[in-house]
């Protein structure tokens, strides 16, 4: 596909410098739909359809439709499996002081990344997949607000992964509170959400009508599967 796109793209190109060229998305979608499996260490774990747009002879642009993403391997990873690689390119790119700032640490610290043993891949360079991956979402046009709302999405999915829960009895049902407040606290403050409205989200299962929503409280279990 690579080859296809790139081939259309040198023999259907205009003298328009300003043209973003194709090739230039696909470092986005292998960082956000790419990982290490038993098998295969750069598996793509994501269906796409892709569109070529040609105008009078000229790429104009691109597109995708049927975007399937294997959302499970978000929170759960076999053994010697990791995650997608956004995440580990995130934590090794980004520098100290930006990475405070959304509350990060190594990739062995969060749950959705360490329960394949696998945090560190050989060969693969994080740090420049990462330098490249900033470049080409400024290529494609993102500003620097949201792609720290990027970043800040990705962290916050770190930290509900490390979120512990307890439960107590109410009205004889065994229901989930959130054990440690400090990482709901800094969910909430990466999604720029109050802490109690994230925590009622997390412990509750909602159900919205045509007048209303009714909370419903969630077992440990529940919590964990909806979290």
């Amino acid at each position: 596909m690579k080859h296809i796109v790139h081939y259309l793209s040198s023999m259907c190109q205009d003298r328009n410098d300003n043209l973003r060229q194709p090739m230039e998305a696909f470092p986005i979608l292998e960082s956000f739909g790419n990982a290490k499996t038993i098998l295969n260490n750069n598996s793509s774990r994501f269906g796409k359809y892709l569109h070529i747009h040609i105008l009078h002879g000229v790429v104009v642009g691109t597109s995708l439709s049927n975007y399937l993403l294997e959302k499970s391997r978000v929170v759960f990873q076999a053994n010697k499996e990791r995650n997608y690689h956004v995440f580990y390119e995130l934590l090794e790119g980004m520098n100290d002081w930006d990475k405070e700032k959304l509350y990060l640490q190594g990739a062995e610290t969060y749950y959705y990344l360490n329960q394949g043993g696998a945090c560190a891949l050989k060969g693969k360079q994080e740090k420049q997949d990462f330098q490249l991956l900033l470049k080409c979402l400024e290529t494609i046009g993102l500003h620097a607000n949201q792609i720290s709302n990027i970043w800040a999405i990705l962290s916050s999915i770190l930290h509900l992964g490390n979120i512990c829960f307890s439960s107590y009895e109410s009205e004889s049902f065994e229901v989930a509170r959130i054990f440690s407040e400090a990482e709901a606290r800094r969910v909430g403050s990466l999604l720029q959400i109050s802490c109690e409205t994230l925590q009622t989200v997390i412990t509750h299962k909602v159900t919205e009508t045509s007048y209303d929503r009714i909370y419903c409280p969630l077992s440990v279990e529940s919590a964990i599967e909806s979290r």
